[in-house]
């Protein structure tokens, strides 16, 4: 399981160096599916998401929600309280920021520690 979790931090410490011109959208195929949709392209509104922080970042799993490009964006933190994790605001700029993430349209955003997630999702 550890590899995974080095995988997935280096993948998106890679994706947030590349992020400058919303690089990371082609890799999933954004960029493919806007050509096809265009103006129709859905955009996240009135979706569901959790975001969920694990160690080494689970004491600090807050993003920054005063950052402008969450400007609009609710972050239910629910695993408590939480100092603000440059990892955490990085990773959701990625998905939910508005104007160079992949789901723009989502303004709610439940975000917990790893831990905690584990023991109310089981």
């Amino acid at each position: 399981m550890k590899p995974k979790i080095v995988c997935s931090c280096f993948l998106i410490v890679v994706l947030a160096t590349l992020d400058l011109h919303g690089i990371h959208r082609e890799p999933v195929g954004w960029n493919r599916l806007a050509a096809e949709f265009g103006d129709d392209l859905p955009i996240g509104r009135n979706i569901g998401v959790s975001m969920i922080e694990s160690p080494p970042f689970v004491s600090n799993y807050q993003p920054n929600a005063t950052n402008p490009e969450f400007n609009g964006k609710t972050f239910e933190m629910k695993s408590g309280e939480s100092a603000v994790s440059e990892h955490a605001t990085v990773v959701e700029q990625l998905f939910f920021d508005n104007t160079m993430s992949i789901a723009p349209g989502i303004d709610t955003i439940d975000v917990y520690n790893a831990n905690s997630w584990v023991v109310e999702t089981t």
